[in-house]
């Protein structure tokens, strides 16, 4: 008797052994009268097991045992077959075992020997198939989890995971020897808690450290990890586990009660600012009430005036800060001469120290720093000061600063903590906008003693220009897939290139993508289109990059459209040291444009709309060889979707820039 409904298929089998397969329960058994009947049926009827009378020449078991193994569209999955025989020779079942038969009765046992193996072997192959399909089952989600599934042994090694399911090299080892990085440690960190322990990890948050870098800065990580000792026969075998980078949630968690404890002081230092004119307008408000003189109502306008200024520096600092704001590439120098015009700073003198560099930022917020920073300088400085804008050494950032008193030591202290303080909401609306830029602020002493603001984080471009003198075009050649990725694939017709690409990601530590490349020495220009992107993750990439190499570690600098989060452009500015990533927050999406200018060892990145207008929107120093690869990136943020992008218009010449 067998627990489900099957299909048993038999060739030169006894009437008797026949009826003893047709009277088992839940099996329907098909008696075939040729080998090539019997081949025929083994698609058609899916059976559950072969039982085969050896008697030849007529039926060669050991033949039909091989063909059946080798027909079997699931031998994956071993089919049964069941071999009897009137032999009693120990090599003909030596034999037919070897061809692949999973049993062998010889016929003196009886018809009941018979049917106790093929139920046997029905179950037993019922079994294995329950276990494949359990298997692969758990293959694919392992292969789809978008967090960390593990089952580890006893020292913390992966024995199946969704790292051993994508990566081969994974069985075995720990996190640490699979990537030296802080998350790793922070893995096996809890992993060894659990295992000597011996206690659950349910729902932990912990904190990782990251390498920090110049651009994209971002020094820290949140996991959240379930993590539970595994017994057997009551001894421990290991853990099982589940692992979540939660940085995403835990930082957006953070900001808004960071945000929601600043907005506390922000709203106590405007009532502050607010209250100290208004005091002093009812203050000569009594004044001109007792004595009836009208030079008074001079200082009450004054006062009137400042509360007007405090009130429209908040409006416009909440209308810049709408999802309607954009940013653009400023001329640094003319920003800050227009600012310094609509400010009454008297004789004060404005010093600037960047009068090509471009600067990528909300213009109005830029604005606004300037004129708040200048008013500062005027107010506590006085009609004589000298205020200087200048850029930062390697384009880090701008600073702008004064002779000046300086800032009191407490103010400067708050300022550099993200605090704000009181008596002081211009630079507290400067510290602000500062955060909305994702600038960093330090308040500091200028080399009189006066007050310095340095702005780091911005992106600067000092050399925007597109016009060559020359053009020789080099040729599109090659193609790669860089780092442990499935192949992609390319076509080229008249009118352009379609790649379509792969990878996990093209940030930090992991390159993977499908790159369609060419050579090219000295100074180049690389111009294209992107016409058309279609991708299944919203940070999938598509663009223009240059490389050192094919390496996944190579030195590289990329300009390229999200599927859905604008444009951004990726930076490797040291070997193996990890790409970083800026945002470009244009909102940006096919067709668009993207240029890539290398002159010397300073890449500067563009993009367009139209392919004549080209905005300047990244620029860094790029240590490469006189050669380098350029050409067309596509990545889709998953090992298994396929992202494919249309590039049209696409040119990569060695150039001598005017």
């Amino acid at each position: 008797m067998v627990n489900e409904s099957v299909t048993v298929l038999s060739l030169g089998l006894t009437p008797a052994e026949r009826d003893a397969l047709a009277d088992l329960d839940g099996v329907t058994s098909v008696t075939c009268s040729t080998a090539d009947t019997l081949h025929d049926r083994l698609s058609a009827d899916r059976p559950s097991c072969v039982v085969l009378g050896h008697d030849p020449p007529a039926v060669d078991g050991v033949d039909i045992v091989e063909a059946v193994v080798d027909a079997d569209p699931h031998s994956d999955l071993d089919l049964p077959v069941v071999v009897t025989t009137e032999s009693d020779d120990d090599a003909v079942a030596a034999d037919v075992v070897s061809a692949g038969a999973t049993g062998y009765v010889p016929r003196r046992r009886g018809t009941g020997s018979l049917t106790d193996v093929v139920v046997d072997a029905i179950e037993t192959g019922a079994r294995r198939r329950r276990q494949a399909r359990d298997s692969a089952m758990l293959t694919e989600i392992l292969n789809r989890a978008p967090f960390e599934i593990y089952v580890k042994d006893t020292e913390a090694r992966h024995l199946r995971s969704t790292k051993t399911v994508r990566h081969d090299d994974a069985a075995g080892k720990t996190e640490p020897e699979l990537a030296d990085e802080g998350r790793a440690e922070e893995i096996y960190r809890k992993d060894r808690q659990a295992l000597e322990q011996r206690e659950p990890i349910v729902g932990d948050l912990s904190r990782y450290e990251v390498r920090s870098h110049a651009i994209d800065n971002h020094d820290s990580g949140w996991l959240r990890s379930w993590k539970y000792p595994w017994y057997e026969d009551g001894e421990l075998q290991g853990l099982v586990g589940f692992t979540q980078d939660v940085t995403g949630v835990e930082e957006t968690s953070r900001e808004l009660t960071q945000k929601n404890r600043l907005l506390s002081q922000f709203a106590s230092v405007v009532s502050h600012d607010l209250r100290n004119p208004l005091n002093i307008a009812q203050g000569y408000l009594e004044i001109a009430r007792e004595t009836g003189d009208e030079e008074t109502f001079d200082d009450i306008e004054q006062s009137h005036r400042r509360m007007s200024e405090i009130i429209d520096d908040l409006i416009r600092l909440t209308r810049d800060s709408s999802p309607g704001s954009s940013q653009s590439s400023l001329e640094l120098a003319t920003a800050a001469r227009h600012a310094w015009g609509t400010v009454d700073t008297g004789s004060a003198t404005l010093e600037i120290d960047a009068e090509s560099e471009l600067i990528v930022a909300d213009e109005g917020l830029l604005q606004q720093v300037f004129e708040n920073l200048f008013r500062n300088s005027v107010e506590h400085g006085g009609e004589d000061v000298t205020t200087t804008v200048e850029i930062e050494p390697d384009l880090s950032g701008f600073s702008v600063s004064d002779d000046g008193p300086g800032l009191p030591t407490d103010v400067r202290e708050r300022l550099n903590a993200g605090e704000f303080t009181e008596g002081g909401l211009g630079v507290n609306i400067v510290r602000t906008i500062a955060d909305r830029q994702e600038w960093s602020l330090e308040a500091g002493e200028s080399e009189s003693g006066g007050a310095r603001f340095t702005f780091t984080g911005c992106l600067l471009i000092s050399n925007p220009g597109t016009e060559t003198l020359d053009r020789r075009s080099r040729p599109l050649t090659d193609a790669y897939t860089v780092g442990d990725v499935a192949p992609g694939e390319h076509r080229r017709d008249s009118n352009g290139w379609t790649v379509t690409g792969t990878g996990r990601n093209l940030w930090r530590n992991v390159n993977e993508f499908y790159f369609v490349s060419g050579v090219a020495d000295g100074d180049v220009d690389m111009v294209g289109r992107i016409t058309d992107f279609t991708a299944g993750n919203k940070s999938a990439k598509a663009g223009l990059m240059v490389r050192s190499g094919t390496e996944p570690g190579s030195l590289h600098g990329y300009i390229g459209c999200t599927h859905n989060m604008g444009s951004e452009s990726l930076w490797q500015l040291e070997p193996d040291d990890g790409t970083q990533s800026q945002l470009i927050r244009d909102d940006a999406a096919p067709p668009i444009w993207y240029r890539l200018k290398r002159e010397g060892d300073l890449v500067t990145t563009f993009t367009s709309e139209d392919g004549d207008d080209w905005r300047p929107v990244t620029e860094q120093r790029l240590p490469l060889a006189e050669r380098a690869l350029y050409g067309l990136v596509v990545v889709d943020h998953s090992r298994d979707e396929r992202a494919v992008a249309r590039f049209e218009d696409v040119s990569l010449a060695e150039v001598s820039w005017e």
